[in-house]
Formats: structure tokens, C-alpha cells, sequence
């Protein structure tokens, strides 16, 4: 018995049905999974703020850990700030010859001065 054009169009529907399931499924899944990394690279990065300053961290590391612009990192260690930086901190310590720890105090002095420019000043003139 030849079937007839309905149920031809019946076969045709289920089959672009299961194809149009199967790519939401698969779009749905890339979707979940992108969001778990955006996700999962916040919270790595909330959880290494404030990180103390190492020899083995880039200057940009440093400048997102503490919130600094690296610009003025750079600035206290000597370097170019307009020149981009992938060395670590024991990297340019060798080049200057210097210690990774006269570094590190340098940085931190950086970020603590950063820090009191960007303070809010307190009006009222507290105690």
C-alpha cells in the first residue's frame, strides 16, 4: 500500500524533530558548560585577591590580585609602563640585579600607595 502524502510528511517532521532536540541538547550542553567556566574563573579569582606578592607572579598577576593598575608596578620597579610585561618579578630581579625580596618590598609599597590614592576621604575628619 504506497503511502500517502501525509504520512510522508509525518516520517519527515518526527525526523526534523529528533535533529532539532539533538542540537538544542547540544547547544544547551556548550551553554552549561561555558557558564561553569566563567563561573569557576570567578571564584578562582576572588579567591587570590590579596594574595601576598611572590617571585614566581607576573606583574600582571600582581596588579589583579591587589587591584593596581600595572602601569604603576612597573613604574616603581623602574621598567617601561608602556612596554607590555611577561617576565616574573625573580626574572626582572635578575636582570636588575637585585633580590626577588627588594622587589617584593618594592611592590608592596606600590600597592599600598595605590591604595591610599584610591581611599575615600573620610569629610568628616574622622579620629
Amino acid at each position: 500500500m504506497p503511502e500517502t502524502f501525509a504520512e510522508k510528511q509525518r516520517v519527515i517532521f518526527r525526523r526534523r524533530r529528533r535533529i532539532i532536540a539533538a542540537v538544542l541538547t547540544l547547544a544547551l550542553v556548550f551553554t552549561g558548560y561555558f557558564v561553569y567556566r566563567a563561573m569557576d574563573r570567578t571564584r578562582s579569582l576572588r579567591a587570590h585577591r590579596h594574595e601576598s606578592v611572590r617571585g614566581w607572579m607576573t606583574i600582571r598577576r600582581i596588579s589583579r590580585a591587589h587591584g593596581v593598575p600595572p602601569r604603576e608596578i612597573k613604574l616603581a620597579l623602574g621598567l617601561d609602563a608602556g612596554v607590555p610585561e611577561r617576565r616574573t618579578l625573580a626574572e626582572v630581579a635578575a636582570d636588575q640585579d637585585r633580590s626577588v625580596d627588594d622587589l617584593i618590598l618594592i611592590v608592596e609599597k606600590a600597592i599600598a600607595a595605590e591604595r591610599l590614592k584610591g581611599a575615600p576621604i573620610d569629610p568628616g575628619g574622622s579620629p
